[in-house]
């Protein structure tokens, strides 16, 4: 389900809340699918992450050139 606690992660929360007290009150449990969906879509490729690397590089000693 497209949920999240508290909508901590409001690109996952997409169910309202009556949907939510809904299905509690049939005696389901509701979980968030936010682990399933970072699993496919929040991957970053090899390149975006040593693009990630370099800025951190940068942070550390901003008087470090970009490479």
């Amino acid at each position: 389900m497209q949920y999240s606690p508290r909508n901590a992660i409001m690109y996952v929360s997409m169910v309202d809340a009556g949907t939510i007290e809904l299905l509690r009150s049939l005696g389901k449990e509701i979980v968030s699918s936010a682990d399933l969906v970072s699993h496919f879509e929040a991957v970053l490729t090899d390149a975006q992450l040593a693009t990630h690397y370099v800025a951190q590089r940068h942070r550390r000693d901003p008087r470090r050139s970009v490479e």
